[in-house]
């Protein structure tokens, strides 16, 4: 699934409520929309926030397993 640039919270608490069981990797770039990502060149500015408010909505999935990827 690709949600690149719209991955909000609406979107990501639907894929997440229809995601089949198993093993999944879910990718994001949260970050703040600040001076210093502004000097990192990309177009997704704007995104990179909602990615990062988009993922509280983690919390209406307590059944999830949050790992970082130095868990694996």
């Amino acid at each position: 699934m690709l949600a690149t640039g719209t991955l909000d919270a609406a979107t990501l608490t639907s894929l997440l409520a229809n995601v089949p069981v198993g093993t999944w990797e879910l990718v994001t770039h949260p970050g703040y929309n600040d001076i210093d990502l502004a000097q990192a060149h990309t177009r997704l500015l704007a995104a990179r926030e909602t990615e990062l408010q988009a993922l509280r909505a983690l919390e209406k999935f307590p059944k999830l397993d949050l790992i970082s990827f130095a868990d694996l």
